[in-house]
């Protein structure tokens, strides 16, 4: 008799923890797939977010480069794009948004010396005469932060390809 009740009670016991050890890994199962949802709405809003980023950094570049931009309008650019990054800091790097501001500065630097190259660059084929020191220096300038803003932007573009591809 007590060997046919200590066989009852084990066998409710076994059906006990088989039943909590069933609930605990349902419960974690639940509770990981809940967390991936939640992940999955934060990391395509994050892939916006950069694929935005990027049309506002080159958008700065481009009106550079298209429209005369005074210093007040270039202010205004830098501002507007500062705003969207503190807005969506929550998903932006912080060395993503540090690397867009250096991108655009280097953009402003060169062009700058796009700028103050100016037309005496412009020295006609076959001439023979040496180039103005001025103008080696100018040239000089622009080839360096022409080489500065490719630089910045091909990291920042790398970047934003990594986060929208979902592998970051």
């Amino acid at each position: 008799m007590i060997n046919a009740s200590v066989a009852t009670i084990l066998a409710a016991l076994i059906a006990l923890v088989g039943t909590v050890l069933g609930l605990v890994i349902g419960y974690r199962r639940w509770a990981r797939e809940q967390q991936s949802v939640r992940f999955a709405k934060f990391e395509a809003d994050r892939q916006d977010i950069y694929k935005t980023l990027w049309e506002r950094v080159e958008g700065v570049n481009v009106a550079l480069r298209r429209d005369r931009v005074d210093e007040k309008g270039f202010g205004q650019l830098v501002g507007d794009l500062n705003e969207f990054m503190l807005r969506n800091g929550a998903h932006l790097n912080d060395s993503d948004r540090a690397l867009a501001n250096r991108y655009v500065a280097a953009v402003k630097k060169f062009h700058e010396a796009v700028l103050m190259a100016g037309a005496g660059a412009q020295i006609p084929y076959g001439e023979t005469q040496d180039i103005p020191p001025e103008v080696a220096r100018r040239a000089r300038a622009l080839a360096d932060a022409a080489g500065e803003a490719k630089g910045l932007r091909d990291e920042l573009r790398n970047k934003v390809r990594i986060v929208i591809a979902g592998q970051a």
